[in-house]
């Protein structure tokens, strides 16, 4: 038996195994609607159109064109713990407590170490369509959700809250579809 992993989108989805290779992306049907490969794990974004890989050692991503070649790479100074795709813009978390926002191109736009924390980490990112408002939580000795929202060309923190978890895994988080709403995980309800 070998144990499978799924990338999932409103698309399609991708069964992967722990090593990268060559996969298929298949419609809801089963239906094969494109094949890749690469190092790394997939991830799709939320409607299928972006394909991503993240690397085996979780401290870099790259995006795939629609020719399955690499469109950017970008790496990162600690490991992954949480990745988001909205629309043109990918939010990631990372072990030393730090967020980025990404572009289209694979240029980091913005980031920030949410302070206020005994033990820095990130558990957990979202960004919404526009990257009007990013989101994050993060730390440990008080795990906190910190709030950004963009004006202009910079962001700033617009709401930041305890919120009573002692998460150490990834936090489920998510703006809605218009991003003026947000849902997070806690310890006890959404």
């Amino acid at each position: 038996r070998t144990p499978f992993r799924v990338a999932l989108s409103r698309r399609g989805s991708v069964a992967y195994a722990r090593i990268g290779g060559t996969w298929m992306l298949d419609g809801p049907s089963g239906r094969p609607l494109v094949s890749f490969s690469g190092a790394g794990y997939p991830l799709l974004d939320s409607e299928g159109d972006r394909i991503l890989l993240v690397k085996t050692d979780l401290t870099g991503i790259s995006e795939l064109d629609e020719a399955g070649d690499t469109a950017w790479t970008r790496d990162f100074p600690s490991l992954l713990t949480s990745v988001a795709v909205a629309g043109d813009w990918l939010a990631a978390g990372l072990l030393n407590g730090s967020i980025a926002l990404v572009d289209r191109q694979g240029a980091v736009v913005f980031e920030d170490i949410p302070a206020g924390s005994r033990i820095p980490a990130t558990y957990g990112v979202a960004v919404s369509a526009d990257a009007g408002r990013l989101a994050a939580v993060t730390g440990l000795g008080p795990q906190q959700l910190t709030l950004w929202r963009r004006s202009r060309d910079a962001y700033a923190v617009s709401a930041r809250a305890p919120l009573g978890s002692d998460f150490r895994r990834e936090v489920r988080i998510a703006f809605a579809a218009d991003g003026r709403s947000l849902a997070c995980e806690a310890a006890v309800a959404v």
